[in-house]
């Protein structure tokens, strides 16, 4: 077992930090939770390939997200102000 020292070493070695996140949403942190348990993970752990998860994540400009909506066959287009009012909306 590692001592509080050897412990803060090691962190400081691997270039983590602690995080600290306040006034989670009930539903959040039990998603979290059954994820954690499915993944058979902690819940520190899980939150954390989550993050990782969704910084690797591909992103796409508005303009290279509405190019590619255009590019869909479709009656129905999206405006650019409409493309730009959809990711206004997923970001809240």
């Amino acid at each position: 077992m590692l001592s509080f020292c050897s412990l803060r070493h090691y962190c400081r070695r691997m270039k983590s930090v602690c995080l600290t996140i306040r006034d989670c949403p009930a539903e959040v942190h039990r998603a979290l939770s059954e994820r954690a348990a499915a993944h058979k993970r902690s819940l520190n752990s899980e939150t954390i390939v989550v993050l990782k998860n969704a910084l690797d994540a591909p992103h796409m400009s508005e303009s290279e997200l509405h190019r590619a909506i255009l590019s869909i066959p479709s009656k129905a287009r999206l405006s650019l102000a409409e493309t730009r009012a959809a990711v206004r909306e997923g970001r809240k």
